[in-house]
């Protein structure tokens, strides 16, 4: 099976080629930038033979995203049009990588494939109108994931351990609520619904929900790190883009259309730090 992937470099793309079997044409900035329309569309049209399209890349810098609005909507959301137009009109799959920032996070319980979404800034409204464009094929897929971290790149968990070693205090929010995702299972995710032909949106993280300060608290405790972590309010880092105080995602549909045993996030932290020593 010959599947185009876009974002090949990034901490996805890279977690993909290595657990995936299939023959993968790699699409990167450099021998195509996704902002670069008539590039793109070009490259797609000197496809001869491909039988899906994963679709990994993204701007995924929250806080950018609200100086550099024309970017993040270039790259998640006409990009995807282009992308998805080419799969509808080739007949092919296509999968699509989003987010919890979809929504507005006024939720008390983890939110379902078919809730109500409402982004808060520009990142999630870009992904947002991504998953519409991806949604127009009937052979669409959308992926929901969230806190993602992995091998291969710079991520909170790698920024936490970082700090500690350099600072004696760390400042962490603790009133955003989520589930963080180690990419090694969103591949395992990634393979199981591509395999069974399935579409429309499914979510996925790992099981259970934390915040930002429990998160790095468990890092911490997990590699023996003494370092004091201060739990603060977001209001308190002055952001430009607002986050969601909830959007944890509810995986009931995967776990029982499958028979999926989703793993713990603790679990998957531990073995991903395992990893990385």
């Amino acid at each position: 099976m010959k599947i185009l992937l876009t974002g090949a470099k990034g901490m996805l793309g890279k977690k993909i080629i290595e657990m995936c079997n299939y023959e993968f044409m790699l699409l990167t900035r450099e021998n195509c930038d996704l902002t670069d329309f008539d590039k793109l569309k070009n490259f797609l049209d000197s496809i001869k033979n491909l039988d899906g399209i994963w679709h990994v890349a993204a701007y995924t810098n929250v806080e950018n995203a609200e100086e550099n609005k024309e970017e993040c909507f270039k790259v998640n959301w006409i990009s995807t049009k282009i992308l998805s137009d080419f799969a509808i009109k080739r007949n092919l799959r296509i999968l699509y990588i989003s987010t919890d920032y979809v929504f507005d996070g006024k939720k008390k319980s983890p939110y379902r494939e078919w809730d109500e979404t409402n982004p808060l800034n520009t990142y999630g409204k870009s992904k947002l109108f991504g998953e519409k464009e991806v949604l127009r094929n009937p052979f669409g897929l959308v992926i929901r994931t969230s806190w993602l971290y992995g091998e291969y790149k710079e991520n909170f968990v790698t920024k936490v351990l970082e700090k500690a070693k350099r600072e004696k205090k760390l400042r962490v929010v603790c009133d955003q609520c989520g589930s963080p995702t180690y990419t090694r299972d969103l591949v395992n995710i990634i393979k199981l619904l591509w395999e069974n032909e399935e579409t429309g949106i499914y979510h996925f993280s790992n099981k259970g929900e934390i915040t930002w300060f429990e998160f790095a608290k468990e890092i911490l405790k997990i590699k023996k790190i003494e370092c004091e972590i201060e739990p603060i309010l977001s209001e308190e880092l002055n952001l430009k883009a607002k986050r969601p105080f909830y959007s944890v995602l509810d995986t009931y549909l995967i776990e029982n259309k499958f028979g999926y045993r989703v793993p713990s996030w603790k679990v998957s932290l531990k073995d991903y730090l395992e990893k990385i020593i």
